[in-house]
């Protein structure tokens, strides 16, 4: 109001028009940012759409981090794969180095998990990702690093006694 002339400012009708005004511009602001927001994978209610509009099916019993990251996944990945793309696509389901190794003449493609022991969490949904990217006629190794007895034997059974066994199957 106080951008408008002097005679406006004792005007009820300016008042009031203004006022709608306000109240229209703050819903369309508000409106906007809804919208906004579900361009993102965000904790929307609409984590669904976002699945169909990439060709997920969506599944309630899935957590909704985890169909957050399958979207994500999906979004990064292209109709063709490099060693780039299946790094990025990787570490969308694990959070950690991923090293991709390809070997052309065999038609294998090698991906490993640095500084990590034991199957990551979400590998049967990475591995899902990663395949529908990579030409039929590739063969995937999957490169897992596991504890075995031998690298144990260097810690007592009072050392170990105070881990679970899901934390000695990661132990580096």
């Amino acid at each position: 109001m106080f951008l408008l002339p002097n005679y406006y400012k004792n005007s009820r009708v300016m008042r009031e028009l203004l006022q709608s005004a306000k109240l229209a511009i703050e819903e369309y602001l508000e409106a906007e940012g809804q919208t906004a927001r579900c361009f993102f994978i965000m904790k929307t209610p609409n984590i669904a759409e976002n699945e169909r509009d990439v060709g997920i099916v969506p599944d309630d019993n899935i957590p909704e981090e985890l169909r957050r990251q399958r979207v994500l996944a999906k979004l990064r990945s292209t109709p063709y794969a490099t060693k780039a793309k299946i790094v990025e696509i990787a570490q969308a389901f694990y959070d950690g180095d991923v090293d991709v190794t390809e070997r052309n003449p065999e038609y294998v493609v090698d991906i490993g998990f640095v500084g990590f022991n034991g199957e990551p969490i979400k590998m049967s949904l990475m591995e899902q990702a990663i395949k529908e990217i990579i030409p039929a006629h590739l063969a995937i190794n999957w490169l897992i690093s596991y504890v075995t007895h031998e690298s144990l034997k260097r810690y007592t059974h009072g050392e170990l006694r105070q881990y679970t066994h899901a934390q000695i199957r990661r132990l580096n």
